[in-house]
């Protein structure tokens, strides 16, 4: 079961909408605002607090967003410690065929692989665009400063500050890995 403010939203829009302080714990699909997100867009909204748990797919703002959603002009401060397998995000956990732009993470991330400071994995389709991300991310492969792994996608305008490490596995400042046609222009 998917697990936010807002478990599971297909076709949802989510605008100027402001969590402070919150705290989730949950299984795969965890977010602070909505763990699963299809079809959707989140405008206007920002999170804070933490998200703990394992499982999956996992974000300060939203665990699992795909089939053409849109964040955009959101934000995240949460920090997120989790134990499970893959896909840990300051503001997404795993972006599907959907879009990050004028967005931005600044929490502490910790978790397995596919970990990013704003996602932790993107496929083709997505895009991340005028993005950055500010907070500390550690991991044990796949660990990014921005995003932690991309199977396509593209990711424009968009950079990392934080550090990342310890990683026994692939780690970027920006990038950890990319396993397909992935386009970057920063």
């Amino acid at each position: 079961a998917s697990t936010g403010l807002f478990g599971h939203a297909t076709g949802a829009v989510f605008h100027r909408l402001n969590l402070k302080g919150a705290n989730i714990t949950g299984q795969t699909n965890t977010g602070l605002l909505t763990g699963y997100l299809s079809g959707g867009s989140i405008t206007d909204c920002q999170t804070s607090g933490q998200v703990q748990g394992d499982g999956n797919s996992r974000g300060g703002l939203a665990g699992y967003v795909r089939d053409g959603s849109n964040v955009y002009r959101s934000s995240s401060s949460a920090s997120i410690a989790t134990d499970g397998p893959q896909h840990t995000g300051g503001l997404v956990g795993h972006l599907e065929a959907s879009h990050i732009s004028l967005s931005f993470a600044t929490g502490q991330i910790s978790g397995r692989r596919m970990v990013g400071g704003l996602a932790g994995a993107m496929t083709e389709g997505s895009s991340v665009i005028d993005a950055y991300a500010t907070g500390n991310v550690k991991g044990q492969d796949a660990v990014g400063g921005l995003v932690g792994q991309a199977v396509g996608g593209s990711i424009t305008n968009a950079y990392a500050v934080g550090h990342v490490g310890p990683v026994g596995g692939l780690a970027g400042g920006l990038l950890a890995a990319s396993t397909g046609a992935t386009d970057v222009e920063v």
